[in-house]
């Protein structure tokens, strides 16, 4: 061919691949990202299915499009999205402009763009197997990315086919070549901030009623600020002097928790009240160490005054991961853990009396009982959480990979190395020594686990050692200041390991769809000489992908997808013939290991849940599974040992918030 010839045809096949001309001047674009967002999921990411849902109630849900325009020649005349339908609507969407800063693999409810303008196009009646056309020429102008979202004020909700359809949405653009092309479109204008309001209780401790410096920390969900100085604090109704700070910031640069301190009387019951999203009309007060308002000053007896947040406020911030407040599943069918986690009877005090044994730390007393105030948002809770936390601080030495831990008989022991619980204390405080010592834990869990892949033999490898390294060094990144890029590196390399093994072992397995991570029992310290894996440490992990993904980790498609593989498998295999989860569950093999207790429904519950809600919450046999576990435990789950209340009570109280 000559090249001239050649340089033709290449530059037709670049043109048809950015868009499709139907005819002379017109032009079809299909989109390069699109999502669906769900009020009720806040926080949930839905960018793989093939169906887009957009409905006004009872919970609000709307489908994101981004479409990018290239190679236009002369002025748009004509300009139409058409999204084919699947689930019909008397009262269609109308079609909104919105910003551009938003990512397909990771928008949520929570991040989703701001609306700009008003609806460029509505519809009424729409029918299935059809196309709903907009129009959209009031947007369009010459080449460019363009973000749309479909919204409805209705109940009577519709669903489209996605871009992972033969029946992919469509940007169709009519030029004509009689005028040059106008200006380029106007900015986006910033995102909002929400205005809303929560009640702080202070309760002071014996000896500190009066006038007293009172510090804490107000989490919040994406999205809801992004300026730490719009936040007005008022006692009895009349605005006091607050100091405010920023503690950490999302991806989008929202704030993730703002940190408040004021110089208040204080009796117990005082209350606060905190208004996010409006600027302060008194002068502002200058903060102090958080260590000034603890007695003693490292808090391992608690700050002097408490700050008690609401679970209503602390579930919906997302601050210790996805939750339900407990109120909200009493007397339903998602309510098994309310007797499991028995927070009475496991609080700071029987903790103290017993930790001289290294079981009562395993699986991050802090963490579990954080996530306890998230559901309960009552002083036990915070108080053990809080408490806990801090001894767990105060027993760490050195810094970096030197940095050893208290726990006894276990400073190489990578099972007792938490930063999760150290993240967020410092997202409920504002105390800066826990965000450090979170890094510092980090970095000696990257020591500890430098090789985090498996070779498919005897050497060393459990679910729960991999879940605890990549927690530590997700949640540490959440509230670094200055390591971001070492702590992201960690966890792409310790999820690409994870990957790789579970889509390798064993080799003889050749079910694609349903795979956990399986290892040899050898490698897990057990005597059984058959591949499988741990359905309840399992959870553990799959709590870590979780994380790691909602973080908008490289990897999230993937390690959303480990999610549904191992759920899958522990839902069809993962039980004896009673339904009862089992301890060790052999791949390829009937070497099944039953549990000789009542201590491990919680975990694979969760994770079914997990699974069955990132796919899209079709899958029926995912679903069975997840809620007779659930009644299993309900009906037959205990926590006779601190160590199971940890393990039961930390990751697997997010199970209610995946089946509600």
């Amino acid at each position: 061919m000559a090249r001239s010839e050649f340089a033709r045809v290449a530059l037709a096949c670049l043109i048809l691949a950015a868009a499709s001309p139907a005819a002379a001047g017109t032009y079809t674009f299909t989109p390069t990202a699109d999502a669906q967002v769900l009020s009720d999921f806040p926080m949930t990411n839905y960018a793989t299915g093939t169906r887009m849902a957009v409905d006004g109630a009872p919970y609000a849900q709307q489908t994101l499009l981004r479409f990018t325009a290239s190679g236009l020649s002369g002025t748009v005349t004509s300009a139409k999205v058409r999204v084919y339908v699947n689930n019909p609507s008397d009262d269609g969407p109308a079609i909104y402009r919105v910003g551009t800063t938003w990512t397909e693999s990771s928008v949520t409810w929570n991040s989703r763009p701001a609306l700009v303008g008003s609806a460029l196009a509505d519809k009424g009646v729409i029918a299935t197997a059809t196309w709903a056309e907009y129009d959209v020429t009031a947007a369009i102008t010459v080449d460019g990315s363009y973000n749309f979202a479909l919204v409805s004020g209705s109940a009577d909700g519709a669903t489209f086919h996605s871009r992972e359809t033969a029946e992919r949405p469509q940007l169709v653009i009519v030029t004509s070549t009689s005028a040059p092309p106008p200006p380029p479109p106007p900015t986006e204008p910033p995102p909002p901030t929400t205005t809303t309001s929560v009640d702080v209780t202070l309760t002071p401790r014996a000896g500190y009623t009066g006038t007293q410096r009172v510090s804490f920390a107000v989490p919040l969900a994406k999205g809801v600020l992004f300026d730490p100085d719009r936040v007005r604090v008022l006692k009895g109704g009349t605005e006091i002097s607050a100091g405010r700070r920023e503690l950490a910031v999302y991806p989008d640069g929202s704030l993730r928790s703002v940190q408040i301190q004021v110089q208040t009387s204080v009796v117990s019951g005082t209350v606060l009240q905190v208004r996010i999203g409006e600027t302060p009309t008194t002068a502002a007060l200058s903060l102090v160490a958080v260590s000034t308002t603890l007695e003693p000053a490292d808090g391992t007896l608690g700050p002097k005054v408490w700050a008690l947040l609401p679970a209503s406020w602390l579930s919906a911030s997302g601050v210790a991961g996805p939750q339900v407040p407990e109120a909200v599943t009493q007397g339903t069918s998602l309510d098994a853990f309310d007797n499991v986690c028995d927070y009475q009877n496991h609080t700071v005090t029987q903790f103290l009396s017993l930790q001289t044994s290294k079981d009562v730390w395993l699986y991050d007393r802090g963490t579990a009982m954080y996530r306890g105030y998230a559901r309960r948002g009552d002083l036990v809770t915070l108080e053990s959480g809080y408490r806990e936390t801090a001894i767990y601080r105060a027993g760490l030495t050195g810094t970096g990979t030197s940095t050893r831990i208290a726990v006894p008989s276990s400073g190489d022991d990578l099972k007792y190395h938490y930063a999760q619980n150290l993240a967020i204390h410092y997202l409920l405080t504002g105390d800066d020594r826990f965000r450090e010592a979170a890094e510092d834990v980090a970095e000696r869990v990257a020591s500890l686990w430098s090789s985090p892949g498996y070779a498919g033999g005897a050497d060393f490898w459990t679910e729960r050692h991999a879940g605890f390294a990549l927690l530590a060094y997700v949640w540490a990144r959440i509230v670094t200041d200055d390591q971001g890029a070492q702590l992201e590196a960690l966890a792409n390399t310790a999820v690409s390991a994870y990957l790789a093994m579970q889509a390798q072992y064993p080799t003889t397995w050749t079910d694609s769809a349903a795979r956990c991570f399986a290892h040899t029992a050898d490698s897990h310290g057990e005597s059984y000489g058959t591949w499988g894996c741990s359905p309840w440490m399992s959870a553990i992990l799959a709590e870590a992908l979780d994380v790691y993904a909602t973080e908008a980790g490289t990897l999230a498609a993937g390690a959303r997808s480990a999610i549904i593989k191992l759920g899958k498998i522990v839902a069809r295999d993962g039980r004896d013939g009673t339904g009862k989860p089992l301890y060790w569950l052999g791949v390829g093999s009937a070497s099944d290991v039953t549990d000789p207790y009542d201590e491990h429904w919680g975990e694979p519950a969760y994770l079914v849940a997990l699974a069955w809600h990132l796919g899209g919450r079709t899958d029926t046999q995912l679903e069975t599974a997840a809620r007779a576990m659930l009644e299993g435990l309900r009906t037959k789950g205990s926590s006779p040992h601190m160590r199971s209340f940890n393990w039961q009570c930390r990751a697997a109280v997010a199970t209610p918030y995946y089946l509600r």
